[in-house]
């Protein structure tokens, strides 16, 4: 049907004859709907219907919508610390977890503080350093306390078969030669009587205290020890430079592979929200007669490859994030997600 504004409608209405160039569009648009009426006939039967505004897509799967959650806050670091060796989560701890922000100043922080390589490198290195603390002690002297000690014990019995008595010594040798208080006597102190005896028991304690000062002039192997030490504590001083500057490289790797998936989705979700309003044109534009059936197919192939590839690229997130994760050793029910914002790093 023409328009009565156009040229063709126009001549056709003032009773003229159409021109040459009007003659050969009419033609072309003839041929053009021939061809679209024939590519339709080529194709099956539409079985799929026009998809309703706000139909609801197809479910994902809860654990991929799960790990791809928006960050609920910004993580704590005082409850980002590591479990137990050989200690699987329980499936309340993970579904108590959630998602939560971190900067890339606090992923490096939290790793350097939970790595089980760095804290065993550590402690290398303060071992190599009390080794090397030894080894000077070498060129000291050593002052050592010594302390002894004995006891002893002895007794003697003598007999005396003839008392002292009739000896003449004096009333100390005597029986009754010493005055009591109350009028009677007694034997003196060394009075012995016959077939008598004495007994000597004698107590002997001995101890010895002092101080030892040692000190070797000429010791061939105190050079070397203490050269080797330096070298060893030199190693291990390296070794962890290294270890911290490879973790520091990683974890950042992980934190701008992890923003890099975050634009990736975002990237991919507009996508398919603009082929979902371009369909929506084709099949308005199908249902008026200006378009084929297949440019309609055409769009929801192209619809749902993007739909596949926002779903991958969701998928990938989720693996960054415990990537992350991992890099960190996080509890299990914490999932870390991107929080600085996407800027040009400086040269």
């Amino acid at each position: 049907m023409l328009a009565l504004g156009s040229p063709l409608g126009s001549a056709l209405a003032n009773g003229l004859s159409p021109e040459p160039q009007t003659r050969e569009l009419e033609r072309s648009w003839g041929q053009l709907d021939q061809q679209l009426r024939a590519l339709d006939a080529l194709l099956p039967d539409d079985l799929q219907s026009t998809p309703l505004e706000g139909a609801p897509t197809p479910l994902l799967p809860a654990t991929l919508i799960q790990a791809n959650q928006a960050a609920k806050g910004l993580l704590n670091p005082t409850l980002a610390v590591p479990a137990a060796p050989l200690d699987l989560p329980t499936a309340a701890q993970l579904q108590a977890g959630g998602v939560q922000g971190l900067s890339l100043e606090q992923a490096l922080a939290i790793a350097f503080a939970s790595s089980a390589t760095l804290q065993a490198q550590r402690e290398q290195v303060a071992a190599s350093l009390a080794s090397l603390q030894a080894a000077l002690g070498t060129w000291w002297p050593r002052i050592s306390a010594v302390a002894s000690g004995s006891a002893g014990q002895s007794g003697t019995w003598a007999s005396a078969p003839v008392g002292n008595a009739n000896l003449g010594f004096g009333p100390q040798f005597s029986p009754n030669g010493i005055a009591t208080s109350g009028g009677g006597t007694t034997a003196g102190p060394f009075y012995v009587p016959s077939g008598g005896g004495a007994y000597l028991n004698q107590s002997q304690n001995q101890g010895q205290a002092g101080l030892e000062l040692d000190y070797a002039l000429l010791d061939f192997a105190r050079t070397p020890k203490i050269q080797a030490a330096r070298a060893q504590l030199r190693k291990a001083r390296n070794t962890y430079a290294a270890q911290l500057r490879s973790l520091q490289l990683n974890v950042s790797q992980a934190y701008y592979n992890l923003q890099k998936a975050d634009q990736t989705v975002r990237i991919r979700d507009a996508a398919v929200r603009n082929d979902l309003l371009i369909l929506q044109d084709t099949e308005d534009l199908k249902q008026a007669g200006l378009v084929p059936r297949l440019d309609v197919l055409r769009r929801r192939a192209i619809e749902a490859s993007d739909q596949e590839e926002l779903i991958q690229a969701l998928a990938d997130r989720a693996v960054a994030r415990r990537q992350l994760a991992v890099l960190l050793n996080l509890p299990p029910q914490f999932t870390p997600a991107a929080s600085d914002p996407i800027t040009v790093q400086p040269r």
